[in-house]
């Protein structure tokens, strides 16, 4: 379970740089870099644009892309487990309607096994190494699956929850 997670959390971190260097191509603030005067004044200045954005946003350890992707793999687990609950409920019809109290531990406990597998002592850096010598073909592939098992995950929820 822990390796799949790690997968995942890879996977997402991955799309998003990727995503990231898309929207790079259209920024105005990183086009306006491009004219001469602009750029001549910030190497005078010894500071590079790309750079900094890059450390901001695809740091592994501390960047927004690494939190972005962290937060789409405890969201992930939370509607797994709301989605149990919910069909738990359909086939055992326990409640009428499901108590608040339900929902809130069933995503304290994404979070909490998130942060038992991946989180604690940033322990997906060390499989981030070891997924980082994939090759480009099994990075797309694993990115795909990532992202369907999002989806798949998002339909069994709306399954669940409106089934009633």
């Amino acid at each position: 379970m822990k390796n799949y997670l790690n997968i995942l959390h890879y996977c997402f971190y991955l799309f998003f740089v990727k995503l990231d260097y898309w929207f790079n191509k259209v920024n105005p603030f990183l086009l306006l870099y491009k004219i001469p005067s602009i750029k001549k004044y910030h190497q005078k200045q010894d500071w590079n644009p790309y750079h900094e954005r890059k450390k901001i946003w695809n740091d592994q350890k501390y960047g927004f892309n690494i939190i972005i992707a962290g937060g789409i793999l405890i969201a992930t687990l939370a509607g797994i487990f709301i989605s149990l609950v919910f069909l738990i409920n359909n086939i055992f019809k326990i409640y009428t309607t499901i108590p608040t109290y339900i929902i809130v531990t069933s995503c304290a406990l994404a979070y909490f096994i998130s942060y038992l597998f991946e989180f604690k002592e940033d322990m997906y850096l060390n499989y981030f190494e070891k997924y980082q010598f994939w090759n480009v073909n099994k990075k797309r592939m694993n990115i795909f699956l990532s992202l369907l098992f999002v989806v798949f995950v998002m339909i069994v929820i709306i399954f669940c929850v409106f089934k009633n």
